[in-house]
Formats: C-alpha cells, structure tokens, sequence
C-alpha cells in the first residue's frame, strides 16, 4: 500500500513541477513593443520599430532580444517612401 502512495506522490510531483516550468515559461516574456493606445501606433522612430518587432521567437514562444540591425535590404527601406511603377506591380 506504500508502494501505490509513493507511485501517487510522485506523479503529483512531476505535475506540479511541469506546470511550474510551463509557467516560468510564459512569464519568462521580453517586454513587448512600446504601443500608445490613444493614437493606435508603435513609438519610436520606424526603423527602431521594425527592430522590435522583427524579433525572433524563441522555443517556447519566448520572443529574442531587439535586433541590433535589420537583414539587408530592410535597413534601408524601413521609413523612406518607396515607388512603384503601377506597371511593374502588374
């Protein structure tokens, strides 16, 4: 009868810690991007937005640190105004 509450007591275990790393996980979250909610836009200049929030994701959702620079071409894009012709987006 032991042996069947020793069995119970360490699978209540294994659970309990499970959800504890489950936990630690999700809160375990970088910042998220700065957001003013009245104007309904991302603060900071565009290329420092496009940095934060090209993040990577993580194993376990977790989102990576702020890239330091963004893959070519974007750098340079991110913020100028780009023209397309209309018959070249045909």
């Amino acid at each position: 009868m032991s042996f069947r509450f020793q069995v119970s007591s360490f699978r209540l275990a294994m659970i309990l810690i499970i959800a504890q790393l489950l936990l630690v996980n999700i809160m375990a979250q970088n910042k998220s991007c700065e957001f003013n909610a009245q104007t309904l836009q991302f603060i900071g200049k565009p290329i420092e937005q496009a940095r934060c929030l090209l993040r990577p994701n993580l194993i376990g959702g977790n989102l990576g640190e702020q890239l330091k620079s963004l893959p070519q071409p974007l750098e340079k894009l991110i913020g100028e105004k780009v023209e397309v012709k209309k018959e070249n987006l045909r």
